[in-house]
């Protein structure tokens, strides 16, 4: 049964409120979304519903929490509805940029980038914490922000300047193999990055389980398999290095990667190892998935864990959770449609995360 509670501007709990119907989609590595019309029987709290207030959200096994970013209110004959859009608290990260020295504002900047390398958990928990986080200037920390980190995942590296900083951890998580999520305090909110679970073996939707009510797998082909990546110099004396990575798809697709602001050997293989993990192919499967007493999402399997799910005799899928959408009819009962493996992206996100990638090579920002 989920339970939903006003949080104030300071990310405090606030008073508890009711909704008639609630929906939410959780991505991994990426905001929440949420949409609600509110019960009228709160209608004694609805003055609190304002810009910079928010919500938090808790169910089993289900907790998150995030601010307000449309407010509808309509009278028909009489009777008002009030329906409210959030987003969660890893927009944090979607409303900052990563500085090149985050000790420094903008016109004190004394480095060209910001570098680093370690553990994933490492690597990403101290860029959250120096650009919104405790260690970042006064008016760019995040209000009620706690980060959380360890040593977690595989060595990664980064060289940013000036990119949004959700992007720049959604890569590193994909190179380091983890997960970073928001959850919800009573007193403001923690970002932490974990280690996510290989289940394949004990979390296993089947048929005949009643899990699995219908199904969708697509597979795609990728769009690179041969990275040429360009180092210092000009014509003939520029030094260029090449990656290629195999496919069962049979093709050679090939890409230019512009990194004229390194000759490292190390840092130009980096840059060809990411495109390609880039231009892998992609499976996704798409569950019109039941919850049972022996499999709930968030119980008894989590976004990032992998799992594995059996459509037919003979078919079988082992991908991680990737995307859980969750609908809440008043407070009784909730159904769970899940997507494992690539998530598509809207038409808005991929041309963005496409222009951030063109231009991620330029130095003179």
């Amino acid at each position: 049964m989920i339970s939903t509670f006003l949080r104030d501007p300071s990310k405090n709990l606030s008073r508890q409120v009711r909704f008639t119907k609630f929906a939410a989609v959780l991505r991994l590595n990426t905001p929440t979304t949420f949409t609600g019309t509110l019960d009228p029987f709160s209608a004694q709290f609805f003055d609190r519903i304002n810009p910079a207030w928010g919500i938090v959200c808790r169910d089993t096994g289900v907790e998150f929490a995030g601010d307000f970013t449309k407010i509808h209110r309509k009278n028909e004959k009489g009777i008002v509805e009030w329906v409210v859009n959030g987003v969660g608290d890893l927009q944090t990260l979607a409303d900052r940029v990563t500085y090149p020295n985050p000790g420094r504002g903008e016109k004190e900047q004394d480095v060209s980038h910001y570098r680093a390398r370690g553990s994933a958990g490492r690597v990403i928990g101290g860029l959250i914490e120096m650009n919104a986080g405790i260690g970042a200037l006064p008016e760019r920390r995040a209000p009620g922000l706690t980060v959380r980190y360890e040593d977690v995942g595989k060595e990664v590296s980064v060289e940013t300047r000036l990119k949004p900083l959700l992007a720049v951890c959604q890569d590193l998580a994909t190179a380091g193999d983890v997960v970073f999520e928001a959850v919800p305090l009573k007193k403001g909110y923690v970002i932490r990055v974990r280690k996510p679970t290989v289940r394949a073996r004990s979390v296993v939707f089947t048929p005949q389980g009643g899990e699995v009510l219908g199904w969708e797998l697509t597979h795609s082909a990728p769009t690179a398999t041969t990275v040429v990546v360009g180092g210092q110099g000009e014509g003939a004396n520029r030094t260029l290095e090449s990656r290629t990575r195999a496919n069962t798809w049979g093709r050679r697709i090939e890409v230019f990667k512009d990194r004229r602001d390194t000759d490292e050997a190390a840092d130009l293989e980096k840059a060809a190892n990411e495109e390609l993990t880039k231009g892998e192919a992609q499976q996704t499967l798409k569950l019109e998935f039941r919850e049972t007493d022996r499999l709930k999402f968030g119980r008894d399997f989590q976004l990032g864990d992998l799992v594995t799910a059996v459509l037919a005799p003979g078919l079988r899928a082992t991908l991680p959770v990737t995307q859980a959408k969750i609908e809440w009819d008043g407070y009784q009962s909730r159904s769970v449609a899940l997507t494992l493996g690539t998530v598509d992206e809207n038409l808005r996100d991929a041309r963005m995360r496409k222009l951030f990638t063109d231009i991620s090579h330029i130095s003179t920002i």
